[in-house]
């Protein structure tokens, strides 16, 4: 084939030239995203529980669903969080399971339990997660002068300016956000909703001898809604419909009311005002409030083409909208823009390296031309195979373009070294081609399956990573098998092309360069290692008990520490304060830090996001988004906040998390190291606060080493009806529960709905505290009499869970232990004993047993590729002995990489993992052709020693020039900073330390063994 391809360079180059247009074509039409576009086996059901407390919520609505809910096929775990109004269902299925059907089923089962559930429950939400469905970033909306009293802590007191920026970002940002084609969603937070409030005046309502329910009535009989009828009049039929009488609320107050024998309006006893709505979450930009819109990118869009639309759409907000203020935070896309040049720059810098290395080996600037060749050509090549193959280009794919780029400059270097050392040895240009890249071949193709053998089993790593790590073994196996042929088809002819004139003609100071003589010390070398062969054993023997040494040492985790420039403060002030109050509070602790912010966000309360899964906040809750000016600022600022919590306010709970990135959300371990699930023994019983408060003061006291928070816990004021008086004063329980509701301004009697809002109406009081409310009330009986409302009631405090966790086996309390995982097992015996007595259960989590569940699926992994990797080297080498001699290697480049890992600081996470399967695959590539040549020598007549001198010496060139070239692409990712850095530092640390040990290991190692495994017996070297 080399042959003939090398005869037809025209054919050759039209070929390749049809390709590369085909795949720049095809890198136009390729989705370009964040993240592949893989479907969570996660979903999450939402439930909204108004009105009902805390233990109400878990008893009623939570526990019967959950019954429902085990019964969900492929279901691996089932989490449930309930607080006042609020909870949420965290279900994971089966890694494989089809999350579509899953989706039905989940569905089913509410379906099931609605027939459990409270008849005027909502029914739960259910919702899916896909990776597409991280937002791109958040787009947050502020009027430009300002409009909120930060001080103010009542929670109504919201200008009118901002009730319109609310409705101005729902109805026009938004819509314009979602217009646009690689736009799935713009989802709205922060947004201020009105109602018509009603306030009847007291004094006139007993004049006249009215009472509240007059005013309800007349509301309901005025807002009816009739419906439509349908009429025939002779051959025709006509729809009648009834307008509706509300519609504004100039509407309402003209509604009529009738008092004994006077006729009156509802204005002239009671003010009708439009006010904000009860909030129960707001957001804050730079410290004012604003509207947030998460921004998510359509499944199949390309992300370069959706940041231009929104960048020329921002655009036009800021000329168009001159008083207001758009702030893009929580940017995605310059993880993709870092990746894209990270490639670029990786192109360039091992393009640049690899023509100073081959020009100083091969001493001729024509040589290294060729890579500039063949790796575009491979490159453009392989994104024509992703639009084949359905893969898009996002970080995981264009990784995996870049981790292959080191093996696909090997490929070219090696058929191009070996084309010259056959023209070194007398043949023919033609020839030294033919031959040459003949003789290579098979172990390139080896070398190609090899790597793809070590590398593809990581797509069975369980979870969400294997699913992801799927586009980047295919970027990876794309690019080797693509860089294979190109450089047994390409390079060979454009060679002939090149050097198609004199040989011997060096170009540009190729003749004074002279260096070292490399070629006399590796036979020195490698004599002394053949001579000394007990000592150089136990030494290569040595490493490999290192490695395990280093093995024990490292830490290990999912993914890099990274230095972030931002974080998220998440808190709980445990105080009984409103959305206000927590927003006054929470830009206060932002002041302490004002110096080093750059950008900021508070989300306080609730959230309206559709999308956010966790949302379910209470009013005392907040999350702020901090970004610094840089890294450095970060450990300050933690420093004074928590300063500020231990002067000012040292109930409050709060932690530190990274920011939402798509690295983070999908790969980061956010559970505690170790966590106690304390249960009682009748599961179904539930669990009490006080009997849980006292029993971890107990186990505080028991083990001084840890110090337990105490139980986050709301304080309830509960009212009770007395029932005996109720029916002494004639009163129904229906309207005392309707005046209460009215006095705290939140009974809704109706609503008015057309084509361009919803507005509910309520029946409203006073604002004025609350004891005074309800000492100076008064509720009418049946007999027409007025009875004070406290006559009736009986109040008191009481206290429970502020979240109410549930799993499998019913409720349960998470005991949180920092501990290093050489304690584990002491805590957990110890634990266990103390709860026997109490009677209590317990079951273990935590990322301790994650991050050694990933270790344990690594090691396995790694078996299988080895068992791969055996197969195809016996099949390579015709032989089940040779292989041991690449497999034994294995171990000792892997201890190099431990080694230096641990020398520097770093941890064995996925990136160092795919580092040293990546520096595997580039020194196996050697050791197969070096034992490759070996044998053909042997075939040839040469004598074992003769071969392993002569192989060495003709193999020893492209390694060397592989190794420095991939070690010196490597080494800037040591020395500059950035999060992109910090996580390719740790890949990089790997294949430098791999590739240095692995070198030697190459040279010396190989030859050693395969003599021992192959010299003849009673036969000593002279």
């Amino acid at each position: 084939m080399v042959k003939f391809l090398v005869a037809r360079p025209i054919a050759v180059s039209m070929t390749f030239l049809a390709f590369i247009i085909m795949g720049s074509f095809a890198m136009t039409r390729l989705p370009v995203s964040l993240m592949p576009d893989v479907a969570i086996p996660e979903m999450t059901v939402k439930i909204d529980g108004k009105d009902m407390p805390v233990r109400q919520l878990q008893n009623g609505v939570v526990r019967p669903l959950r019954r429902q809910l085990m019964q969900t096929p492929h279901l691996k775990s089932l989490k449930s969080e309930a607080r006042d109004e609020s909870a949420v269902f965290h279900l994971e299925f089966e890694y494989g399971t089809n999350v579509d059907l899953a989706f039905i089923d989940v569905n089913e089962k509410i379906d099931r339990a609605m027939n459990f559930l409270p008849d005027d429950l909502p029914r739960p939400r259910v919702i899916k997660a896909r990776a597409s469905d991280i937002p791109v970033f958040y787009l947050n909306i502020t009027a430009k002068e300002a409009y909120l009293n930060a001080q103010s802590s009542k929670t109504r007191e919201v200008s009118s300016r901002f009730v319109e920026l609310s409705n101005f970002a729902e109805r026009v940002i938004r819509k314009r956000l979602e217009q646009l084609p690689e736009v799935a969603i713009a989802d709205v937070s922060g947004t201020v909703n009105t109602e018509i409030a009603i306030i009847p005046d007291k004094q006139k309502l007993r004049s006249l001898n009215m009472h509240y329910s007059d005013i309800e009535t007349a509301i309901h009989a005025n807002n009816l809604k009739l419906g439509t009828i349908v009429v025939k009049d002779g051959i025709y039929q006509y729809n009648l419909r009834f307008d509706k009488t509300l519609n504004s609320k100039e509407d309402i107050e003209k509604i009529t009311l009738k008092a004994g024998n006077k006729t009156l309006e509802l204005q002239e006893i009671a003010n009708v005002k439009v006010r904000p709505a009860k909030r129960s979450g707001l957001v804050t930009s730079q410290g004012q409030e604003a509207v947030s819109l998460a921004v998510i990118k359509k499944s199949g869009a390309r992300m370069e083409d959706m940041q231009q639309s929104l960048n020329t759409l921002i655009k036009n907000f800021h000329a168009k909208y001159p008083n207001l203020q758009f702030q893009v935070i929580r940017d995605q896309t310059k993880l993709l823009d870092y990746s894209i040049h990270n490639l670029g720059n990786t192109l360039l810098l091992g393009a640049i390296l690899a023509f100073v290395i081959m020009f100083l080996f091969l001493r001729d600037i024509r040589t290294p031309l060729l890579i500039g060749i063949s790796i575009p050509a491979s490159l453009i090549i392989s994104i024509l195979l992703f639009h084949v193959f359905g893969i898009s280009v996002n970080i995981i794919s264009l990784s995996g373009l870049v981790l292959g780029l080191g093996m696909m400059i090997d490929n070219s270097i090696i058929v191009i070294d070996n084309i010259t050392q056959y023209i070194d040895r007398g043949h023919s240009l033609v020839d030294a081609c033919i031959q040459a890249t003949n003789e290579v071949i098979r172990p390139l193709l080896s070398s190609v399956l090899t790597t793809c053998a070590v590398f593809i089993p990581l797509i069975f790593i369980s979870g969400l990573a294997g699913a992801l790590f799927y586009d980047q073994a295919m970027a990876v196996a794309i690019g080797l098998f693509i860089s294979f042929f190109v450089s047994i088809t390409l390079v060979p002819v454009y060679y002939k092309l090149v050097f198609r004139k004199d040989r011997e003609k060096r170009i540009w100071l190729g003749k004074q360069v002279k260096g070292w003589n490399y070629y006399s010390s590796y036979e020195k070398g490698l004599n002394n290692v053949l001579r000394h062969r007990s000592v150089m054993t136990g030494i290569f023997l040595l490493i490999v008990v290192g490695g395990l040494f280093f093995y024990r040492a490292i830490d290990k985790e999912k993914i890099p520490q990274i230095k972030h420039n931002e974080m998220f403060v998440s808190l709980q002030w445990n105080d009984k304060i409103n959305v206000a109050e927590n927003k006054r509070r929470s830009l206060m602790l932002l002041k302490q830090i004002d110096t080093l912010i750059e950008q900021t966000s508070v989300y306080a309360g609730s959230q309206q996001y559709l999308m956010n899964l966790n949302n379910i906040n209470a009013p005392n809750a907040s999350k702020i988004y901090i970004k610094f000016q840089d890294s450095k600022s970060v450990k300050v600022a933690r420093q004074n906040i928590r300063t500020f919590f231990r002067k000012n306010y040292p109930e409050a709970h709060f932690d530190f998390l990274p920011p939402e990135n798509v690295f983070e959300l999908l790969f980061s371990e956010d559970k505690p190291p170790l966590v106690a699930r304390i249960m009682p023994y009748e599961k179904e019983q539930g669990l009490d606060y006080s009997q849980v408060n006292a029993l971890l003061h107990q186990t505080d006291n028991r083990f001084d080493a840890f110090n337990f928070s105490a139980v986050p816990a709301r304080e309830h004021i509960e009212i009770a009806l007395d029932a005996e008086r109720l029916k002494i004063y004639d009163i129904k329980r229906e309207q005392v529960i309707n005046k209460l509701r009215t006095l705290f301004n939140e009974y809704q009697v109706s609503d008015i709905k057309n084509s361009r809002h919803f507005m509910p109406i309520v029946l409203a009081h006073s604002q004025e505290p609350m004891f005074n409310l309800i000492n100076q009330a008064k509720i009418k009986n049946e007999n027409k009499q007025y009875i004070p409302l406290k006559e009736v009631l009986a109040i008191r405090y009481s206290k429970d869970f502020k979240t109410i966790t549930s799993g499998e086996n019913g409720e349960y309390y998470p005991l949180v232990f920092h501990v290093e995982k050489e304690k584990v097992s002491d805590v957990q015996r110890k634990i266990e004993n103390f709860l026997a007595r109490k009677a209590y259960d317990v079951t273990w989590h935590g990322s301790i047993f994650s991050t050694q569940q990933m270790v344990e699926e690594i090691l396995i992994i790694l078996l299988i590729s080895l068992l791969l990797l055996y197969f195809i080297l016996a099949s390579q080498f015709e032989s089940l002995s040779l292989p041991f001699i690449v497999l034994l290697e294995v171990p000792m480049d892997i201890a190099g990489a431990l080694f230096l890992l641990w020398l520097m600081g770093e941890t064995l996470n996925i990136m160092s993992l795919i580092g040293i399967i990546v520096m595997a695959g580039i020194i196996i590539n050697d050791s197969i052709l070096k034992i490759d040549t070996i044998n053909r020598l042997r075939y040839k007549g040469y004598t074992l020693t003769e071969s392993l001198f002569i192989g060495g010496k003709r193999r020893l060139k492209p390694i060397l020039m592989t190794s420095l070239t991939t070690i010196m692409a490597m080494l800037p990712f040591l020395f500059i900073s950035g999060m992109g850095s910090d996580l390719q530092r740790p890949l990089a640390v790997a294949v430098i330390g791999g590739m240095a040990i692995g070198t030697f290991v190459s040279l010396y190692f190989i030859p050693l063994f395969y003599y021992l495994l192959k010299r003849p017996t009673q036969k000593s070297l002279h």
